[in-house]
């Protein structure tokens, strides 16, 4: 797809969002408390079936071999996707593997291929919170993470987005219009994208983590960069910039609900678990607040509750920690702030100062292992976006080796000192 021009985009979005969010507790009627819908599976809450990706597979729709490079349409998005380095569509796979089999069966889970809560990110889940039967034309679960899990279920958009410049004549209505009303999840505008990418990539339930599950760790731009064989293509120059500012205030969010989750786990390992949800998410804050040295933007609401969760868990009220940090998650998606975010479009000079900033913090270090994660993804992502190759090549040690997993503190600190000599 793409995302020329995305963050012009952004009419209705932020407003989109915070009524598509109180539109889902909706969806579950009043009374009793309702079963949670993770944020991964809320598209399954709209109603609409979700069709399989052969019904994008044409040559003449997404199937060529080639991109034929036209406006939003290159033409090869489904042959990219059906390659075998495409991580999304490899993900029912790895429910087969005996590192699967064992969270199963930890969860008491008779089949991880067939679980809801294993589906939900691992493949396009079809199934709607009451039960319903939301399979389409040619769905199967096994071909992983396609088309409808990330653009919305098919049902609705399938045949008249085929027409040339459809989807430019349905923009202007807005992002939440397009999915309540069509199915459709518009990943250009940048936040919307981020949002879509943090319900699977950020946040877990405890239980699975208690069971073995890695604990995600993500940063939007850098997992967008290392992405193999892309079926969307991202404007050239400053657009890291924009992807890193977005991803963050999704991700902010997104941590801190988990945070909320683990606050309220019964399990033996819930205290650890919780100082390491906490960690990850006041991470991810941090980087954000940087934002504020370059950019005016309100967040006394934010930092207000921000604050609160600091004073709970430093006092260890478990409860105090859940209640500020689901506070947090919604001051997140309060219009203004979604709104600034989405329309941050900086120069090279304000990237410049704001990757100095963040170079010089101590968030790495105040923050262990994800504040390390996090200090790293946003230089890398800035010195892309301004092209300095001095400063990307600095960077490279400071990288996990492999997702949650940075160097260790010594080699990273040695690393980050040689940076900082580097900074413009």
């Amino acid at each position: 797809m793409n995302h020329h021009g995305c963050l012009g985009r952004v009419c209705g979005l932020a407003a989109g969002w915070v009524a598509l969010i109180v539109w889902i507790e909706a969806t579950h009627g009043a009374g009793e408390s309702p079963a949670p819908v993770a944020p991964a599976a809320f598209l399954t809450t709209l109603g609409f079936k979700f069709d399989g990706s052969p019904s994008c597979s044409s040559e003449k729709c997404h199937g060529a071999e080639k991109s034929v490079n036209k406006k939003n349409f290159w033409g090869n998005e489904f042959t990219l996707w059906h390659g075998r380095k495409d991580p999304h569509h490899t993900a029912f796979r790895t429910l087969v593997k005996p590192k699967a089999k064992e969270i199963a069966a930890a969860m008491k889970i008779p089949s991880a291929i067939k679980s809801e809560r294993c589906l939900n990110c691992h493949s396009t889940l079809a199934v709607g919170p009451a039960g319903q039967d939301l399979k389409g034309k040619e769905y199967t679960a096994a071909e992983g993470v396609s088309c409808n899990s990330c653009h919305g279920p098919s049902q609705k958009y399938l045949e008249p987005h085929s027409k040339e410049g459809w989807i430019d004549t349905q923009r202007p209505q807005g992002h939440a219009a397009l999915l309540t009303g069509i199915g459709l999840y518009d990943t250009l505008p940048v936040f919307a994208r981020a949002t879509r990418c943090t319900s699977c990539h950020l946040m877990i339930e405890p239980d699975l983590v208690a069971a073995g599950h890695p604990q995600p760790t993500f940063e939007m731009n850098h997992f967008s960069m290392i992405y193999p064989d892309r079926h969307w293509h991202d404007p050239a120059g400053l657009f890291p910039a924009q992807l890193w500012a977005s991803g963050q205030l999704a991700e902010v969010r997104d941590a801190m609900l988990q945070i909320g989750f683990h606050a309220a786990s019964k399990s033996a390992g819930a205290p650890e678990e919780l100082r390491k949800a906490y960690n990850q998410a006041m991470a991810h804050v941090a980087v954000f607040y940087e934002l504020t040295t370059v950019k005016a933007i309100d967040i006394a609401a934010l930092n207000a509750q921000v604050q609160a969760l600091a004073a709970a868990n430093k006092a260890k009220d478990v409860a105090a920690i859940g209640a500020s940090a689901n506070a947090v998650a919604e001051q997140c998606q309060a219009e203004p702030l979604v709104k600034a975010i989405s329309e941050f479009n900086p120069d090279a000079a304000t990237a410049t100062k704001l990757l100095g900033s963040i170079a010089k913090s101590d968030i790495g270090k105040t923050y262990g292992p994800r504040g390390q994660e996090q200090q790293a993804y946003a230089i890398e992502a800035l010195a892309a976006a301004i092209g300095n190759d001095a400063i990307k090549q600095a960077v490279a040690p400071m990288l996990p080796i492999k997702p949650g997993e940075p160097p260790k503190w010594e080699d990273y600190e040695m690393a980050l000192t040689a940076l900082r000599a580097k900074l413009p």
